[in-house]
């Protein structure tokens, strides 16, 4: 969520890229990708639709790989956000999902996780079987 183009040219950005990636990890014997979207300006993002394109090329490439998808508050507190990308279903449902049981201090600012976001996020991929 952190690095750009500009911090290191092999961060990927684009979700061709990110596939690209995710096959070179299965390449190596992964059988887990965790996936960071990114929007059409290279920011992370929360909304499905970029969670739902990387899924859907990664399912078309590679349907055994499990995939997981972040639902960081790194750079969104709301709930809503963090959650939008567990909403997906069929073949763009992610498998799993990140679930941070604390908050942590980065250099420049917090990932902030409170015992009620935690504990709504964990319902909701418990409800949607991820």
């Amino acid at each position: 969520m952190v690095p750009t183009k500009e911090m290191n040219p092999y961060v990927p950005i684009t979700p061709e890229e990110i596939v690209k990636d995710a096959m070179a990890c299965k390449k190596l014997g992964c059988s887990i990708v965790h996936i960071h979207p990114r929007d059409k300006d290279g920011k992370p993002t929360w909304k499905k639709e970029y969670f739902k394109k990387i899924i859907g090329m990664i399912r078309e490439k590679a349907p055994e790989l499990l995939i997981s998808a972040t639902t960081s508050g790194r750079h969104w507190p709301e709930f809503e956000k963090r959650s939008e990308c567990l909403e997906l279903s069929g073949d763009y449902k992610p498998d799993m999902a990140s679930l941070t049981v604390g908050s942590m201090n980065f250099m420049h600012d917090p990932s902030t996780n409170s015992p009620q976001i935690i504990e709504q996020l964990a319902l909701k991929m418990k409800e949607k079987g991820n």
